[in-house]
């Protein structure tokens, strides 16, 4: 059971991930494969007893969760996310407990909840981190909280500090440089750097691909300028 749940979203990510995919199957092909994918984690967390178990099932969720934040569906991920952790949590399994909360800094950052992410962004910050992709992500979340609060050069100092170089990424995340790129737009834009943005922009393009929903919304900011 474990097995086949674990195939079934390593489909699941790479058909939601790559834009390839989704202009052969379409868009609903690939929602329909996350829900599937969905109700496979519900089951594994309901039937979950064992320490192996609610791995599995955090996994699951973890991977729906980098999956939709791919998607810019927040909502969904903030809850695959959440889910991931208290698996992951249950399982005594730290390090990718961390990778997990990590993710929802950053979720909970982009769904507007500040006060969440900068708790959440403190706790992953206030010691030696048992996984540098949780530490990272934390810094990508912190950066992008600074930009909310109009400090700009804090932003600034926090991407230059991240090293994507130093993380381990799996299958199917968005990997470590798009990251920085993205809130290194964000910067930009609220610096009111048009231009700037467009560029960093480009380049995320040509790794999502043009018609994913990240590069769109950011083209929605940029257009605002």
């Amino acid at each position: 059971q474990q097995e086949a749940s674990e195939s079934g979203c390593r489909a699941v990510r790479s058909m939601a991930s790559h834009s390839s995919t989704t202009r052969r199957f379409g868009v609903r092909s690939a929602s329909a494969a996350v829900a599937s994918c969905w109700a496979m984690a519900e089951h594994a967390q309901i039937t979950a007893s064992k320490q192996a178990e609610h791995q599995a099932a955090g996994l699951l969720w973890l991977t729906l969760g980098t999956v939709l934040l791919r998607r810019w569906e927040i909502t969904a991920a903030r809850r695959a996310l959440a889910s991931a952790r208290h698996q992951l949590t249950a399982a005594g399994a730290t390090a990718m407990r961390e990778r997990a909360r990590g993710w929802m800094a950053l979720t909970e950052v982009l769904y507007g909840d500040l006060q969440a992410a900068a708790d959440i962004i403190k706790r992953q910050r206030g010691g030696a981190p048992a996984d540098p992709a949780g530490a990272f992500l934390a810094a990508i979340a912190a950066a992008h909280l600074a930009v909310e609060q109009d400090d700009l050069i804090a932003a600034a100092r926090l991407l230059d500090d991240a090293d994507p170089g130093a993380v381990s990424w799996l299958p199917g995340e968005p990997d470590g440089e798009s990251l920085l790129l993205l809130a290194r737009v964000r910067v930009a834009v609220a610096e009111g750097d048009a231009t700037a943005a467009r560029d960093k922009l480009r380049i995320v393009r040509e790794k999502y691909g043009a018609d994913q929903p990240v590069p769109r919304a950011l083209d929605a900011d940029i257009a605002q300028l």
